[in-house]
């Protein structure tokens, strides 16, 4: 299938400045405001939504040709697009001119001042599509990305006129197009792209009803942030995938055109929209934990673990004969361990059946130092994100019944100032809400210096008690995740301080008698909890790190990320 992809080609100048823009506005001079910033950093970045796409699919092994008007500038980018599989033949130079820049800087609170130039971009309008459609390869697709307006609406006309399919992305430039432009862009698309953000502009703007724009488009895709993706048909169920789940967030830039770029790889490949769904949020997590909309990873074997891992060994396998590097069948060698919707039960060996050796019920050799460790690392990736987060977010739910998140992390806070004074209470729900009434007149701002100090003041004493109080810090990070899944961060329960957690997560599974389970993670097998009088057999979980923590705290985990044989959830939790 011939892939054509028209819209914007820039770079991004992205600026960082130490301190805050709001010391340097005066209140009484803001009639007449002229700042400038001396930076630490600058970073320049290749992107624009049509380039984006185009190096995704090139670097899946298509060839997609990217349509879109550059500036005399273009060199360097060229020879970058073209060593990551794109054809450039349908670029349009205007040697007078310079390709598109977005300039931001940022300041340490993460505001934001930025500007856009469109240079180049402004005369994509006067590009043909029909000279650079290969009409001796039928059956192709455009990609009609944001642009010029009135190029988007010249290359959807010529598309309509020509018979050939095309997708619509129409992003931020929803926000500046009428009704009728709307219209234009939109009727008659196969394929219609947006996030959940320009779903609702989109109806709102167009006064359409979701059955009228059904009515109008073959399939609407539309990203869910960390929800996923749900893919809709006129007359068909709604599709819902879940994402991928990543290790660190580093950067939401290009995250939506690596999605599109998997999602229309699988369809070029003949793929139904499950599997391309699948696979655009597969490329949709390396893009998010990478820096620069363009700079991710998508090799062969990336791709297939995060399959593998999210949605099964079979979802993998799918994919695998498409995928550049990957000469036979998805399954020859090892792999990470996954949830596998087609592994039957008889996974967990029938040598699990036998008598356990004495050494398997009694605990590791305890590390004094786990806890601490834990503790600090915590520290040092909760408390930043906290004092950044905006009041509103503070008053957010939590997985604790009833506690906001200001209610956690009073809780958190007065729990390692107790064990740092030597002042240990029961922990009884009584007590604990004490302790968070107690602070009620408190600032966040106090709350979480009270926090800060304590993950250090703690360590020590946790140390010094021989195990006792190790269950309290695992608590403590515990808590710190679902201080993360109130933001919206995931994974939620998976940090740096997993390994020193997990340690901790062995022991107290023992201490607290769970069944004694052989857990499968993508990186380890962890042996938990102990042998039980009625227990036949050891159980078996196959799933990740953050599922694995869930389950064992009793937080919601993802049915369709484990698999649990054995054992029930309500056995292994460790916090009853």
């Amino acid at each position: 299938m011939q892939l054509v992809v028209t819209g914007s080609v820039a770079t991004d100048h992205v600026m960082t400045f130490p301190g805050r823009f709001s010391e340097q506005l005066l209140p009484d001079q803001l009639h007449s405001v002229s700042l400038s910033f001396l930076v630490d950093s600058l970073q320049v970045r290749h992107s624009g939504t049509a380039a984006n796409i185009a190096v995704g699919l090139g670097r899946l092994g298509l060839t997609p040709r990217l349509v879109a008007a550059v500036g005399a500038d273009f060199e360097d980018y060229a020879i970058w697009l073209e060593r990551n599989g794109v054809d450039i033949k349908g670029i349009h130079v205007e040697p007078d001119s310079c390709t598109a820049r977005f300039l931001v800087t940022t300041d340490f609170d993460q505001n934001q001042i930025a500007s856009f130039y469109p240079g180049a971009m402004s005369r994509a309008r006067d590009i043909d599509l029909n000279r650079l459609l290969d009409v001796s390869e039928p059956g192709g697709l455009v990609v009609i990305t944001q642009d010029d307006p009135q190029a988007m609406l010249r290359h959807t006309r010529a598309c309509r006129a020509r018979g050939t399919a095309f997708a619509a992305v129409p992003s931020q430039q929803l926000a500046r197009l009428n009704r009728g432009s709307i219209e234009d862009l939109v009727c008659g698309a196969d394929f219609l792209f947006t996030n959940s953000h320009e779903r609702a502009l989109l109806l709102r703007r167009s006064g359409w009803s979701e059955q009228t724009v059904l009515e109008r488009v073959g399939v609407w895709v539309t990203t869910l942030g960390t929800a996923g993706v749900r893919v809709d048909s006129l007359g068909a169920p709604p599709l819902c995938v879940p994402a991928v789940s990543v290790a660190q967030v580093a950067d939401p830039t290009g995250v939506g055109d690596a999605f599109r770029a998997g999602f229309l790889a699988a369809i070029a490949w003949g793929l139904d929209y499950s599997a391309a769904a699948q696979l655009g949020c597969a490329m949709a997590a390396g893009a998010l934990e990478s820096t620069g909309a363009q700079d991710y990873r998508a090799d062969a074997r990336t791709l297939l673990d995060r399959l593998s891992l999210t949605y099964g060994r079979s979802a993998a396998t799918r994919v695998a004969p498409f995928l550049p590097g990957t000469d036979t069948a998805y399954g020859s060698e090892p792999v990470s361990p996954t949830k596998p919707a087609d592994t039957p039960e008889t996974s967990v060996s029938s040598s699990d059946t036998a008598p356990p050796p004495t050494s398997e019920s009694r605990p590791p050799s305890h590390d004094p130092q786990c806890p601490q460790r834990l503790l600090l690392i915590e520290r040092d990736f909760l408390i930043p994100v906290l004092r950044r987060a905006p009041g509103a977010w503070f008053a957010r739910p939590t997985s604790c019944p009833g506690w906001t998140v200001r209610d956690l992390l009073a809780h958190c806070a007065a729990a390692l100032t107790r064990i740092a004074e030597d002042r240990l209470h029961d922990f009884s729900p009584q007590d604990n809400q004490q302790d968070i009434l107690d602070r009620k007149d408190c600032s966040i701002e106090e709350i979480v210096d009270e926090l800060e100090a304590g993950c250090a003041k703690a360590g020590p004493a946790i140390a010094a008690a021989d195990g006792q109080l190790d269950v309290i810090a695992l608590g403590e990070w515990v808590h710190a995740g679902d201080v993360r899944a109130a933001f919206g961060i995931t994974p939620a329960y998976a940090t740096e301080g997993t390994d020193d957690a997990l340690a901790l997560l062995a022991t107290c599974s023992r201490v607290r008698e769970t069944p004694l389970l052989t857990a499968r993670l993508p990186d380890r097998e962890l042996q938990l909890g102990t042998w039980l009088p009625d227990q036949r057999k050891r159980a078996g979980l196959t799933t990740d790190a953050d599922n694995l923590v869930r389950l064992y705290t009793g937080r919601p985990a993802d049915e369709g990320l484990y698999s649990l044989v054995g054992a029930a959830p309500a056995d292994l939790v460790i916090y009853k």
